[in-house]
């Protein structure tokens, strides 16, 4: 498993490959949100950047609508338990 900083410079390397249209900014953004809240749609550039993200990295995107619908359909069977 390599550092850190070479996780970084790959994802660097990555970003200018693709002629920037995903920046590094956008990347902390991600994780920021994932790590502090949990939840990616608290970062208000989500949606207009999830198209960026797709393209670089579609395996966040596919895993955020699979924990999405998961968390969903939890809820609902949470909330189908009766309680009496």
């Amino acid at each position: 498993m390599g550092s850190k900083l070479d996780w970084i410079s790959e994802i660097a390397d990555k970003v200018e490959d693709m002629d920037k249209k995903i920046s590094m900014e956008d990347l902390r953004m991600v994780k920021y949100y994932w790590e502090e809240k949990e939840d990616l749609l608290s970062w208000c550039d989500w949606e207009n950047r999830k198209g960026a993200i797709q393209e670089f990295a579609p395996e966040v995107v596919k895993a955020w609508e699979d924990y999405f619908t998961a968390r969903r359909i939890l809820c609902a069977v949470i909330e189908s338990i009766p309680c009496s």
